[in-house]
């Protein structure tokens, strides 16, 4: 249970049944130019200069492009999705573009 102070507190009260948790899985589709207009509201990408900013968005655009037949992208954010793992993995990409 994700809440679990407040799971003791309802159990404590006496005139509830046993707290359940319930949860969804989310998954989003979006369009290929859609992915790529909302990148540079993502972490390190935000901070780039102009010219290096859409040198990163050619090179996506060309991946999904290779990857995706439809150009389209599933993404899952799955329980535990963690911000600074995906800066740090943006940052890696970044460096690496710039070597």
């Amino acid at each position: 249970m994700r809440l679990p102070r407040a799971a003791d507190g309802i159990r404590q009260v006496g005139e509830f049944s046993e707290p359940k948790q319930w949860q969804l899985g989310w998954v989003h589709t979006d369009a290929r130019d859609h992915w790529l207009d909302q990148m540079p509201t993502f972490g390190a990408l935000a901070r780039l200069p102009a010219d290096e900013l859409a040198q990163v968005l050619e090179g996506v655009g060309t991946a999904i492009d290779a990857i995706v037949a439809s150009a389209l992208t599933r993404t899952r954010f799955p329980e535990g999705y963690d911000v600074d793992q995906v800066d740090d993995l943006l940052n890696q990409v970044i460096a690496n573009l710039r070597a």
